[in-house]
């Protein structure tokens, strides 16, 4: 049983609005009527109103002002405006206030109850969810970042929000929200270590009693996995690299190729080398190249020419630069004088 407020400044159009809900098998316990939104306001304010529905012109606060001040103060109430009015900035300004339908004037009786249905129904689901989509994306997106960043993860605290929202949410449906977290969860750190991380391994139990204790559990043993493969894989990663640098130095070398050849997200691809060896993927590309170009100066006769395209410049003014920053001299005067 639900409490309908009419709101209509046309005394015959909110009559008919009325006698279509009561002759229909919709189920009201009361219908309230208001014909401008300041009494829709009083009336909202001392009664339990489950759905609005209202007009857009009307004397005094207008139908969207009313929808503005119910989205504010009331949000759970379902709204659904009725207008003469077959005007696009309307139905825009409506969806921005939560209004459920937009219903053109002649009301069909069919329409209006179909329509009354469908949006208590739409509210009563907005109702049962314990976040919206932006919220879980966030959840999601913030895990993802401390069980890849933080070598003390710890599970219980980063979950505290995540848990709080999911304590009223029925058991069956706490732990399904849960088991597709873990699935995001897993698709966004396979894209980090671009490998497959099981699902198997880091599941909740079938018919788990005790979700959220199951789901931490299942994050500690996602981040010491984390962990151990981030060690193993690291110092592979940049033997592979160093490797692969030292016999392509002259060809043209770039970070997104590097991170597409071995699988990996760029940016961490960038910070790992880094660390690791204390200079970027391009200074260490640019240090085999001089170390080459020395080693041609001192053990053949090229020209300077053939050198600079033999470890891959394209630009002799560059290459003297780069050089001559490295070793003091140019390669000229370096092959005239020695170090």
């Amino acid at each position: 049983m639900y409490s309908i407020l009419i709101v209509e400044d046309e005394y015959a159009c909110m009559l008919g609005l009325q006698a279509i809900i009561k002759n229909s098998e919709f189920q009201s316990n009361s219908i309230f009527t208001a014909d401008n939104g300041e009494e829709a306001l009083k009336i909202l304010t001392s009664n339990n109103v489950d759905l609005v529905i209202t007009d857009i012109c009307m004397p005094k606060i207008d139908g969207l002002q009313l929808c503005a001040e119910i989205h504010q103060k009331w949000p759970n109430i379902t709204i659904i405006i009725v207008s003469g009015y077959d005007d696009f900035k309307y139905a825009q300004q409506a969806i921005k206030y939560n209004v459920k339908d937009f219903i053109l004037k002649p009301v069909k009786a069919d329409n209006l109850i179909s329509s009354i249905s469908q949006s208590l129904a739409a509210n009563e689901k907005e109702k049962m969810q314990p976040f919206s989509l932006k919220m879980i994306n966030g959840i999601i997106d913030q895990l993802g970042q401390e069980l890849w960043s933080e070598d003390s993860f710890n599970a219980q605290t980063s979950c505290a929000e995540l848990f709080a929202a999911l304590q009223p949410v029925p058991l069956k449906k706490r732990v399904n929200f849960l088991k597709d977290i873990l699935d995001n969860l897993l698709q966004i750190l396979k894209q980090h270590l671009g490998v497959e991380l099981l699902p198997g391994l880091y599941e909740l139990p079938e018919g788990c009693s005790d979700p959220n204790a199951s789901f931490i559990n299942a994050l500690t043993n996602l981040h010491n996995e984390i962990l151990n493969m981030k060690i193993c894989f690291n110092n592979t990663f940049i033997k592979e690299v160093k490797i692969y640098i030292n016999e392509n130095y002259n060809a043209d070398i770039s970070l997104s190729a590097i991170s597409k050849k071995f699988n990996m997200n760029p940016c961490y691809c960038s910070q790992l080398f880094k660390k690791k060896v204390g200079r970027t993927i391009v200074q260490y590309k640019t240090e085999v190249r001089m170390k080459k170009a020395l080693e041609l100066l001192q053990s053949t006769d090229y020209a300077i020419t053939e050198i600079t395209f033999l470890i891959g410049y394209t630009d002799i003014s560059h290459f003297t630069k780069t050089f001559k920053k490295y070793y003091g001299k140019s390669p000229s005067k370096y092959r005239i004088n020695g170090v």
